[in-house]
């Protein structure tokens, strides 16, 4: 195999992995920078995810709530990086992590305690009326 333009594939995203405080300012160089059809969106821990336009995660889940005849009404969503943004924009009920980035935090409806106080747990729990 010689290189990329060798595999015969379908793409869905390419993740690249640096050091987390290198992740906002290549993915924002990179979307300001090029002009394609892939926008570079951190994930958290330094990765950026490189999708094409319009297909995030809310794409994804619209498409199952037209398959099951839902709306968002129907959806709690939780995040913690900015590949969530859209996510959490579509939820009726949309919860950011503790943890979650400044600007996730900033679209969200409410916060959840921190992922490793085990956040959604809780949350859900609380939503159910368990315990």
């Amino acid at each position: 195999m010689n290189g990329l333009e060798d595999l015969d594939d379908d793409f869905i995203k390419i993740t690249m992995l640096l050091c987390p405080e290198e992740a906002n300012q290549v993915s924002q160089a990179f979307n300001r920078d090029f002009d394609g059809n892939l926008v570079a969106v951190p994930s958290g821990f330094g990765a950026i995810d490189f999708i094409q336009k319009g297909m995030h995660k809310a794409w994804g889940l619209k498409q199952l709530l037209n398959h099951w005849d839902l709306n968002e009404a129907n959806v709690m969503a939780f995040g913690d990086g900015d590949n969530d943004i859209e996510l959490l924009h579509m939820a009726s009920h949309s919860y950011a992590m503790e943890n979650a980035s400044p600007a996730l935090l900033q679209v969200a409806d409410q916060v959840a305690p921190h992922h490793k106080d085990q956040g959604v747990l809780t949350i859900l729990e609380d939503y159910l009326g368990l315990y």
